[in-house]
C-alpha cells in the first residue's frame, strides 16, 4: 500500500467530520463548506482562540510520509508562524511543515508533548533546516506536497509547490520521540487571535513510500466525489424506502433519514456509479460507506468492488458503534484487470460497481 487516505471534502458537512476524521479541534471554527477549488467544497481552518485542526490516524506505523493538498492562505498575522501539515505518533506530535509570516515554508520539530497542531515555534516546537526561497501568495491556491522522513540524524524534508521543488533538505533531526508515525493533521495557527494564519484545504492525498504505485510525488491532483446512480448486481439489504441506491446517493450523509440495513450474514448491496470525469487519469479509487450498528455488539462489513463480472471483497471492517462512521478501502489498481493488476482506466471505472457486504 502506498496511498493511504484522500479527501475531496465534497461528500460531507462540518457536522459529519467526526464520521471521517479521528479528532477535530476548534469546534465552531473549522468548517466544511463551499470554499474549495473549482467551485467545490473545502476544509477551512479559521481560528478564534481555539486549536483549529483535523487529524486522521491512518499512517500505520511508517517513518516516511507524503502529504499533498491544495492550500490557500486566506489570512495571516504580522509575526507568528503556523504548522499546517503535522505528523504524529500514537501519543505525541513529531514534526511537520510550517509557513512563516513572509509566506515561505520551513520544516519544524516538536519539542514538547504539549504541542498542538497548527501552532508556531513559539509554542513547543523549533525550526529545522532552512526556509524555502519560494513564497506563497495570499489568497491564491497552491498545491503543496511534503515528503518527510522522521529520524534523529537522517531526517529529510522535500517540498514541492505547484510541481516545482521548493526545499530538499537532508541530515535533519526531525525526531521528537519516535519514528513510528500513525497520524497526521491539517491545521491553522490559533493561539493569538490577532496574529494567526487562516487556511483552506482541498484535494488531499496522504501516502507512504511503499508499493509499486503512488509511492512518490504525484503532482497536483483533483479528488472527485462520485455517488451511486443505480442498482447494481446485488440488492440484498433492506431499503428504508424506495430503491436501495436511492438511500445512499446523497452528497451529504443524512444518517437515519433513509438507509439500507440487514441482519443477514453475507447479504450484499452493489450500486452503479456516475461516470468519472471525461479524460480522467485515475490514480486510485477510495470506496467509502457510512455505517453504524443497530445495537451494541458484534458488527463487521466488507466493501465490495465488482469489476469484469467478478466481485472483490476488502478485508473486514469493524463497525465502531451505534453512531455513524465511515469505513473505507483504497484501490490503487483495478482488481478485475488481470494478473498483474493494472491501474484503473476511465472505462474500467465507469463499468465497475461498488457496495457493501455484512460479514459479522
Amino acid at each position: 500500500m502506498a496511498l493511504l487516505f484522500m479527501d475531496s471534502f465534497d461528500h460531507y458537512a462540518t457536522a459529519d467530520m467526526s464520521e471521517k476524521w479521528t479528532a477535530v479541534g476548534g469546534t465552531g471554527t473549522v468548517a466544511i463548506g463551499a470554499t474549495g477549488r473549482n467551485s467545490t467544497q473545502g476544509f477551512s481552518c479559521p481560528t478564534n482562540n481555539l486549536s483549529a485542526y483535523a487529524t486522521a490516524t491512518v499512517l500505520g506505523g511508517v517513518d516516511e510520509v507524503i502529504i499533498g493538498a491544495a492550500v490557500k492562505v486566506a489570512s495571516k498575522g504580522p509575526s507568528e508562524a503556523s504548522g499546517f501539515f503535522v505528523l504524529g505518533s500514537a501519543s505525541v506530535w513529531e514534526c511537520g511543515l510550517m509557513i512563516l509570516p513572509d509566506l515561505t515554508l520551513r520544516p519544524f520539530r516538536v519539542t514538547s508533548a504539549s504541542y498542538n497542531p497548527g501552532t508556531g515555534t513559539q509554542y513547543y516546537a523549533t525550526y529545522i533546516g532552512s526556509a524555502s526561497a519560494v513564497s506563497l501568495q495570499l489568497g491564491v491556491w497552491a498545491y503543496i506536497e511534503l515528503r518527510m522522513k522522521v529520524h534523529d540524524t537522517l531526517g529529510t524534508c522535500i517540498v514541492r509547490v505547484n510541481g516545482l521543488e521548493a526545499l530538499n533538505l537532508t541530515g535533519l533531526d526531525t525526531l521528537y520521540t519516535t519514528n513510528v508515525l500513525t497520524r497526521f493533521a491539517l491545521a491553522g495557527e490559533s493561539y493569538n487571535p490577532n496574529n494567526y494564519f487562516s487556511f483552506v484545504f482541498d484535494d488531499l492525498v496522504v501516502m507512504d513510500t511503499t508499493g509499486a504505485l503512488n509511492n512518490s510525488f504525484i503532482g497536483d491532483v483533483t479528488i472527485s466525489a462520485i455517488y451511486p446512480s443505480g442498482a447494481g448486481n446485488s440488492s440484498g439489504w433492506t431499503p428504508s424506502a424506495g430503491s436501495n441506491y436511492q438511500n445512499v446517493d446523497e452528497a451529504t450523509p443524512n444518517d437515519d433519514t433513509d438507509y439500507n440495513s440487514t441482519s443477514t450474514l453475507n447479504a450484499k448491496d452493489l450500486y452503479t456509479f456516475a461516470d468519472a470525469p471525461a479524460g480522467a487519469d485515475i490514480r486510485a479509487v477510495q470506496v467509502l460507506a457510512a455505517v453504524r450498528k443497530g445495537a451494541e455488539g458484534p458488527g463487521q462489513v466488507k466493501l465490495v468492488t465488482r469489476s469484469n463480472s467478478a466481485d472483490y471483497d476488502s478485508v473486514a471492517k469493524g463497525i465502531g458503534g451505534t453512531s455513524y462512521s465511515y469505513v473505507r478501502q483504497v484501490l490503487e489498481a483495478d482488481p478485475g484487470s488481470g494478473s498483474p493488476l493494472a491501474a484503473w482506466t476511465e472505462s474500467g471505472f465507469n463499468a465497475a460497481e461498488f457496495g457493501i457486504k455484512k460479514t459479522g
